[in-house]
């Protein structure tokens, strides 16, 4: 999940347009079994997005998806702030390890 606050200065248009890049990050990407994109409520972020993967191969997957970083490269100079984390619905804890492992792998650190 990611959560942000937008610079005070962002259009309207172009906001609509990054909720629009996040869903079609939902929507290109295989590895994506939903994928909810909306106002976020209840704290200091204009707006949330989550994706709900099946499992590990998965996450790799979203991370490398040409849709994630093209999204990236229009969001990130609107941004003002972020917040992102991974939520695991997995009792074994070797997963944290894996996921940082991709991390580490995809972008040199975790």
């Amino acid at each position: 999940m990611v959560r942000f606050a937008f610079k005070d200065d962002v259009s309207a248009a172009d906001r609509q347009r990054v909720a629009d890049g996040m869903r079609r990050i939902g929507a290109e990407v295989p590895a994506v079994q939903s994928c909810a994109v909306g106002r976020d409520v209840g704290a200091d972020f204009d707006m949330s997005a989550q994706f709900v993967l099946k499992d590990v191969a998965g996450f790799r997957e979203l991370l490398a998806a040409p849709a994630l970083h093209e999204g990236e490269q229009f969001a990130r100079p609107l941004i003002e702030r972020e917040v992102g984390f991974d939520l695991v619905d997995d009792a074994d804890p070797a997963v944290a390890d894996e996921l940082a492992a991709i991390y580490a792998e995809l972008f040199g650190s975790v």
